[in-house]
């Protein structure tokens, strides 16, 4: 009850209540925040963003107390003499407040102030308390969010060849170095968690937990601190993109999520459990909710490719499990040089020394098969079927096949590629019969006497075929010559003892 009165008095706009605040009202207020309970701490944010809320048709009237009640919340988020539970209320109020006001309308002293919170929550980045970092990430994301809004309309209103005034020029300034500081940061933070021994983090990172550098008493000492450095800032910053997706506000931020896509994919399976689930959590908003536009798409698909060439082969798994989302979420914008790009990775990717980034690539290539039908998917189906026929030699017999592969200089990890490669081609059309189709699944068993893992790849790829293929496959047959349904009755029939 008290929390509504005194919200309503806030957003009032009587004279006699603007006249009360500096002498009585704003210490009480104060004194409310601070003693407010877990229970009630949620009223007095709602308190606070009905207080600061617009008025008029658009919102965009500011109520008289807008900036003193801002201000009264402008302290040090996170004082040496601050108990967590505090800090964690001051910026769930920070945030209720930030969140309810519209950029349009903040006047020329409310940039400075956004602003300066974004370099104190800055400081909180590796705070030791797991709340506390969790609301430094949804409150970075509110204010982020202003300030890239607040940009954008002062650049639409300078008119192309005028510059910015000092409002613009200031929030700018912060935004970028805001946007490189967190970028940098992410990223020497994943090199630190993946490998252990990476680039030192930044200064910034450092001196959140008192400076702590290679000065300290011993090396061992400083590698695990360090590593539990860069483990609090990822944790922020994942707690940052989290918010910026299920709030809405990924879109003026895309510039920021973009440079993080990178850390984040190099950091899905890691030692800290708790921190790859929270990745991993993280990477699926990403893949179900958050489009890039025209102008962010080829930022996301130079990070996939960079994801996609790391050294770590759970990175380059990460890499391919993402490119399958962007590409089907953006085939419409992707441009022919990052389309091409995408197409030669993958294929790539289908020899790799890992058997699970195979895997990952020849699934992946089988969506981006199944999703397309242009000069790309044509080329590829004829350039496998090419390679499978000077294998196969002339004979088709299994010893030609490993002449052929072994005069051609071709591995069991080049062999293996191939045959996902034709594996992806015929789970690419998983319902349909195209006339390519029956010529292609008898290539595929021709290389079923090979040793694992390719002849695993075959078996499992023709049991798929026949599963999807059940229903229509009284009539879908007459597609195969008597030849080859005899070569796929042998492998797909059980052996009898009556036989």
């Amino acid at each position: 009850m008290a929390a509504e009165l005194v919200s309503g008095l806030l957003h009032a706009d009587v004279q006699c209540v603007v006249d009360a605040w500096p002498v009585w009202l704003c210490s009480l207020v104060r004194k409310a925040l601070l003693q407010s309970t877990v229970e009630s701490a949620p009223e007095w944010a709602a308190c606070l963003r009905f207080s600061v809320t617009g008025k008029g048709r658009l919102g965009r009237n500011a109520p008289l107390l807008r900036s003193q009640v801002l201000g009264s919340l402008v302290e040090p988020l996170a004082p040496s003499s601050a108990s967590t539970s505090l800090v964690t209320k001051r910026l769930m109020f920070l945030r209720a407040a930030l969140v309810e006001v519209s950029p349009a309308s903040w006047s020329t002293s409310d940039a400075p102030y956004q602003a300066s919170i974004l370099t104190e929550l800055m400081t909180c980045m590796t705070h030791p308390a797991a709340q506390v970092r969790e609301g430094v990430g949804n409150l970075m994301c509110v204010v982020a969010s202003n300030l890239a809004i607040l940009l954008r309309l002062h650049e639409a209103n300078s008119n192309g060849g005028m510059g910015m005034d000092e409002k613009g020029l200031l929030v700018g300034g912060s935004v970028k170095k805001w946007t490189f500081e967190v970028v940098e940061g992410a990223t020497a933070a994943a090199a630190k968690i993946q490998a252990g021994t990476g680039p030192s983090l930044g200064g910034t990172a450092l001196a959140a937990l008192g400076g702590v550098g290679p000065s300290s008493s011993s090396n061992q000492d400083n590698e695990s601190t360090e590593e539990e450095i860069a483990s609090k800032w990822m944790e922020t910053t994942l707690y940052f993109v989290i918010a910026s997706v299920k709030s809405g506000r990924a879109i003026p931020l895309n510039n920021i999520i973009v440079g993080l896509l990178q850390p984040i994919l190099s950091i899905q399976e890691t030692s800290d459990k708790e921190l790859s689930a929270l990745a991993k959590r993280t990477l699926q908003l990403l893949n179900s909710a958050a489009p890039y536009d025209i102008d962010h798409v080829g930022g996301a698909v130079a990070a996939v490719l960079g994801a996609a060439n790391d050294t770590n082969w759970h990175t380059r798994v990460s890499a391919l499990t993402f490119l399958q989302s962007l590409v089907y979420r953006h085939a419409f914008i992707l441009t022919g040089d990052a389309a091409d790009a995408l197409w030669r990775q993958v294929q790539d990717l289908l020899s790799d020394s890992q058997l699970e980034v195979r895997e990952a690539a020849a699934t992946t290539l089988s969506g981006m098969l199944k999703g397309t039908n242009g000069k790309q998917t044509k080329a590829f189906r004829e350039q496998v079927m090419a390679t499978v026929t000077s294998l196969q030699g002339s004979s088709g017999g299994r010893k030609s096949r490993k002449r052929a592969a072994g005069q051609a200089g071709l591995s069991t990890n080049a062999l293996h590629g191939i045959v996902l490669g034709l594996a992806a081609c015929v789970l690419s059309v998983p319902y349909d019969m195209p006339s390519w189709l029956p010529e292609m699944v008898t290539q595929l068993i021709a290389f079923n006497r090979e040793p694992a893992p390719i002849r695993s790849t075959v078996t499992k790829t023709i049991a798929e075929f026949r599963r999807t293929h059940s229903d229509t496959w009284s009539f879908q047959k007459s597609s195969f010559s008597e030849e080859q349904l005899e070569v796929l009755s042998d492998l797909t029939s059980s052996a009898s003892y009556f036989a």
